[in-house]
């Protein structure tokens, strides 16, 4: 054959010819009969579009199976970067459930320590925290000095620190963010 008269006719007895041998060479690489059927499609559809400039007059079946042994090993590495990236999935959504739980967790045992805060400590720091309000107004309302205010605060907060000490974190947050806003 060479590469003026590969016509169309030609290009179905080499499928007839080879389609067979291919197929089970693909399945070789690949294990899955619909994989390797589309593989081998592939093979010869590339040899086809190429008809006019590669060059099959040696031989046919070599371009046409080194053709398939190409895709069956792209194949397979697809397979692999797909595995690799749902292991990694999993792991990261397995991660980020485990952290969302310990929040959640500790999140709760703050406010369970919140609320057993003593009445007024625990209205300033609701106050404070919660409501975003200053030292000044939380004076005004629960009828205190700006410096009780500050003492019940401090009070809370050394308290919070003390019971959660493994979730300090959360608590120096707490303490920047006022800090922005109140400074101690």
């Amino acid at each position: 054959m060479t590469q003026g008269d590969f016509d169309k006719k030609q290009f179905e007895e080499l499928f007839e010819a080879r389609f067979d041998d291919l197929m089970a060479f693909a399945y070789s690489y690949v294990r899955d009969e619909e994989v390797a059927r589309d593989v081998v499609h592939d093979a010869f559809f590339t040899l086809w579009e190429n008809r006019e400039i590669v060059d099959i007059s040696r031989s046919p079946k070599s371009y046409l199976y080194k053709m398939t042994r190409n895709g069956a090993l792209n194949y397979l590495r697809h397979r692999k970067v797909i595995a690799s990236n749902e292991n990694q999935l999993a792991y990261n959504m397995e991660q980020a459930t485990r952290e969302m739980t310990n929040y959640e967790n500790t999140l709760a045992r703050l406010s369970e320590h919140v609320q057993s805060l003593p009445g007024q400590q625990r209205r300033v720091l609701e106050s404070c925290f919660v409501d975003g309000k200053g030292y000044k107004e939380i004076a005004s309302e629960l009828e205190i000095s700006v410096n009780t205010v500050k003492t019940h605060l401090q009070r809370a907060m050394k308290y919070l620190r003390e019971l959660m000490q493994d979730e300090i974190f959360l608590l120096f947050f707490l303490k920047k963010v006022t800090s922005s806003r109140h400074p101690f």
